[in-house]
């Protein structure tokens, strides 16, 4: 057994999950195939300035593994890469059920298909009535935007809207409390759930830009209508829904817009107000394919924009540990190979450095230069030479996985050494 799973194991008694004994596979524990081209020693959290942001957050799952309390909200910003949900799917199924009893809630989602985009296969959304769409990739939003990086609006006196969980291979969440991110105005229309059979109260929370519905009991699918109950009410602007619980484990919010870049998010004015209540401990950025894909790349604009990100995240959240992840080995126009991948990385370090963050290096986890056709020839990577197929996001979320994996295991061992 590898040194680092082996702390993990004697401190939570966790020999079953290692499946193969191999070194490889002891390193990369949920691996059912390793690849000569992943570099699996540069599978680490990189932490070049203060620690404690991430101490902070390994005493949290200290209190959730040891005690059984509390939840770890963790928030994965992103593009296309997270809109779709796979990696960051992967990584949350990870967390949640690599020790019993750290599935939290489902968190954060937004309803895609009301915008006319792609959704993640894991939850369906089924709605009445005409909306329109907003997303934070336009120049000018016609919608005030916020933590989703996208909104849609209707007109419509009296429409619905349903989620639910497919189940399968996806866990049915379940939740008594539903957050939705909207206009906390007169103007807006009222909220009702969809559910003789459920008891309910709802407050408004302005401040936050959104109100809550507390159920009476927990239930695994929702459907709330919006409807005129006053005819000052002129309309309704969706935002995002929460689905939360008060149940310990690891909480794990998705936000990915497709063609997102750093600028796309500073267009959201509301991000700070919603992400505020969530109390974010652990945000992980990967935004930077849509920046850096062309030589018209601008490094320092690049880590501008993300330092203005950082910041509205540390007003949300002083103690939140940020997690930069460096953009996947990648093409322009499919031909030409993208060395600006190493001044992202660059950016991302110094950026780490300012911010008591840490860097995780896909870039050079992959394999560095021209990797990503190695990751195509083995069905790992689309066509595209930019994005990945579901298997090579399931790997990505894997990796990640174990390099968070690995810096709670120092934490664990520095623990291990302290005087009794």
């Amino acid at each position: 057994m590898g040194k680092r799973w082996l702390h993990i194991a004697l401190w939570l008694g966790l020999a079953w999950i290692l499946p193969l004994p191999t070194q490889a596979q002891n390193d990369y524990p949920y691996a059912t195939e390793t690849y000569p081209f992943i570099q699996y020693d540069l599978n680490k959290l990189i932490i070049p300035g203060d620690s404690s942001d991430f101490q902070r957050l390994f005493q949290r799952v200290d209190d959730l593994l040891f005690k059984g309390t509390g939840q770890i909200n963790v928030f994965h910003i992103g593009g296309s890469h997270i809109q779709a949900d796979m990696w960051s799917d992967r990584l949350r199924q990870r967390l949640q059920t690599f020790y019993p009893g750290t599935r939290g809630s489902r968190g954060l989602l937004f309803p895609y298909r009301m915008a006319r985009t792609n959704n993640p296969y894991n939850y369906k959304a089924v709605w009445t009535g005409t909306w329109s769409r907003t997303r934070c990739i336009e120049r000018s939003p016609e919608l005030t935007l916020g933590l989703t990086g996208i909104a849609v609006a209707t007109r419509d006196t009296l429409t619905s809207l349903r989620l639910y969980f497919r189940g399968d291979n996806y866990p049915q969440y379940a939740f008594n409390r539903i957050r939705i991110y909207h206009d906390v105005d007169p103007s807006s229309f009222a909220i009702r759930l969809k559910n003789d059979s459920v008891n309910y109260r709802i407050q408004a929370e302005p401040q936050n830009g959104c109100s809550v519905l507390y159920l009476d009991r927990h239930l695994t699918e929702m459907e709330v209508e919006f409807y005129r109950s006053d005819s000052g009410q002129t309309h309704f602007t969706l935002r995002g829904v929460g689905l939360e619980s008060e149940d310990p484990g690891f909480i794990y919010h998705a936000i990915g817009v497709n063609g997102a870049a750093t600028t796309s998010y500073l267009r959201c004015d509301l991000f700070e107000q919603h992400l505020r209540p969530l109390k974010p401990d652990l945000v992980v950025f990967s935004i930077g394919i849509n920046d850096a894909n062309g030589p018209r790349f601008s490094s320092s604009a690049y880590e501008k924009n993300y330092d203005a990100l950082v910041q509205r995240v540390k007003a949300a959240n002083p103690d939140a540990a940020i997690l930069f992840t460096t953009n996947n080995d990648s093409y322009y126009q499919r031909r030409y190979p993208n060395k600006n991948a190493e001044q992202v990385r660059e950016a991302m370090l110094r950026l780490a450095e300012k911010h008591g963050g840490a860097v995780w290096d896909l870039y050079g986890v992959m394999g560095g230069l021209g990797s990503i056709k190695k990751w195509q020839a083995r069905g790992l990577a689309n066509k595209d030479k930019i994005h990945l197929l579901k298997p090579g996001y399931q790997l990505v979320g894997d990796l990640l996985f174990n390099a968070l994996m690995g810096a709670y295991d120092d934490h664990l061992c520095g623990l291990a050494a302290q005087p009794k």
